[in-house]
């Protein structure tokens, strides 16, 4: 609440506010909510992550993400070109909102594929064209996250008996596979997965470290789905989009089998962030990434990282019981 309160002081400055659903680049960027996200950051160079946190916690945001960029006030072939760049990483449709003076113009975006509706009966759901197969994760304090199906619309979440605050995410798929499309924070402040007294490492201990907290055995590091996530890292990174489908390759399963891996169980996890710090802390923040760590089919696990135009893609591969096969069938 803070960051909205500040933002009634100083929407006399110089900066204007404008406002748009922007599923592939428009004339204006027209956005309220984000336009004033976006006066927030011109102010005082605030993060969009630092952003993001603040407006989840408001209760004034479902985004999944937010993208930052500043140019200078007559540059629309540059925004166009920043939005088009952001629809090649599969994140449209977005919505887009802007902070200017004469000299430059803040945009901030965010993906609108899914919102998230508390009602009496539950929480509704609703995805964007292109989606499918929703479901919607909770994690309440400390506690492990939960998975709720989804049924014509409506998830049937018990919160009265989840302590808050809690985190609400939508999960669903789409032709890159499943992603998170929307969060929502209930009752404050949420803490990281860690105690307040305790820092989380920013490494490949953490998934050790998360099995831990809710009684899951380590998992065996495993050359075969290493080189198979590394793969995977590096073509993120190449194409500049996070996803579990990337061209013709299919998914982590598929991908396992043509380099001759079959497993009973197959999972895996993907994030792209400014440094493997920031990526490996995302592992924190979603449920839905962290029930997959936790999950007890799991056996073995191989990560891969890969960097490119100055970002850190982060590929962890899960399964169980893999091995080497002659043929894929």
């Amino acid at each position: 609440m803070r960051l909205f309160c500040s933002l009634l002081l100083v929407l006399t400055a110089s900066l204007t506010l404008t406002s748009s659903l922007h599923a592939q680049a428009a004339s204006r960027c027209d956005d309220d909510a984000l336009a004033q996200l976006a006066l927030h950051h011109a102010m005082d160079g605030t993060s969009a992550d630092a952003l993001l946190s603040e407006a989840r916690t408001g209760g004034l945001a479902q985004y999944p993400s937010l993208h930052l960029v500043t140019l200078g006030s007559e540059d629309v072939a540059g925004r166009d070109a920043w939005i088009a760049r952001l629809l090649a990483r599969g994140l449209g449709p977005l919505r887009c909102g802007e902070a200017r003076n004469a000299q430059r113009v803040v945009y901030v975006a965010a993906p609108a594929q899914g919102s998230l509706e508390l009602t009496p009966e539950g929480v509704r759901v609703a995805l964007t064209e292109g989606f499918a197969a929703p479901v919607v994760y909770v994690r309440s304090g400390m506690a492990e996250p939960v998975a709720f199906a989804v049924h014509e619309g409506l998830a049937e979440v018990p919160f009265e008996t989840l302590a808050t605050p809690l985190v609400l995410q939508l999960v669903a798929t789409n032709a890159h596979g499943p992603r998170p499309i929307a969060e929502l924070v209930i009752g404050g402040q949420v803490a990281s997965a860690s105690t307040p007294s305790e820092a989380l490492p920013t490494d490949a201990s953490l998934i050790d470290l998360l099995r831990a907290r809710h009684e899951r055995g380590a998992l065996r590091p495993n050359r075969m789905l290493a080189r198979a996530a590394q793969a995977h890292a590096e073509q993120s990174c190449r194409v500049g989009q996070v996803a579990h489908v990337l061209g013709d390759e299919g998914d982590a399963r598929a991908r396992l089998l043509q380099g001759h891996i079959a497993a009973r169980h197959v999972g895996e996890v993907v994030a792209r962030a400014k440094n493997e710090t920031a990526a490996w802390r995302t592992l924190t923040k979603s449920p839905s990434h962290h029930l997959a760590i936790g999950n007890t089919r799991f056996t073995d696990v191989g990560i891969g990282r890969a960097q490119s135009r100055g970002r850190t893609c982060l590929v962890v591969i899960l399964a169980a019981w893999p091995r080497w096969i002659a043929s894929t069938y």
